[in-house]
């Protein structure tokens, strides 16, 4: 699905740039394994589930990947759900309570798709080393999922070394805490430097 966007981007403009948020910063870096992309955004990218806020039995999640057990097991998500703002925190927190679900994600993660994104996460750790797309990444210090282990792999593996930006007053959710102005900012400055705007080519017509 990823790559069939990216195939109908790609007809129409010269350079096309991919970005993501946590998993979804995986998912552009394997994507960025079968597309020539432009550039990569990774927003609190999840190489590692080793934050603060992550349980230490974490580490036996393995044994729920076992067919059938990953068919019917979730996990449910606990605060502060990736948001150090408290404010957001607590609307996020209203709104999985009523509807299951927020702009910070669904309440629960399904064990199934929790193996589908490990085998991902094995693939692209496995060929950081062939990825030499200009990279930024953003991350914050205090991040609860995802360490700085993940970046620092990043820094070691890519083939090009990435621009890294680092925000000290958010967790996860870099795009809905406290710093989302200045993580939108340095995203777009990256991308003004990588894809300027004259050197893309004009939209083709439907």
């Amino acid at each position: 699905m990823a790559a069939a966007h990216f195939d109908a981007l790609a007809a129409r403009h010269a350079r096309v740039a991919v970005g993501g948020l946590s998993m979804g910063a995986v998912l552009a870096l394997a994507l960025a394994l079968k597309r020539p992309a432009a550039a990569l955004m990774l927003l609190s990218t999840s190489l590692h589930f080793d934050g603060w806020n992550v349980s230490p039995w974490r580490r036996l999640l393995p044994l729920a990947y076992v067919p059938p057990l990953r068919q019917w097991l979730a996990f449910r998500e606990t605060p502060p759900y990736g948001i150090k703002n408290e404010r957001l925190r607590e609307w996020v927190a209203q709104a999985m309570n009523s509807s299951h679900v927020s702009a910070a994600g669904a309440d629960r993660l399904p064990a199934a798709s929790l193996y589908q994104a490990s085998r991902m996460i094995r693939l692209v750790r496995r060929r950081l080393h062939t990825i030499a797309t200009p990279a930024v990444v953003l991350h914050a210090s205090e991040d609860d999922v995802s360490g700085p282990r993940s970046v620092l792999e990043l820094q070691r593996h890519l083939a090009t070394t990435p621009e890294v930006h680092w925000f000290h007053h958010s967790y996860h959710m870099l795009t809905l805490d406290n710093e989302r102005g200045a993580v939108t900012q340095a995203a777009r400055q990256f991308l003004q430097r990588m894809v300027p705007v004259e050197a893309l080519s004009p939209s083709l017509s439907p």
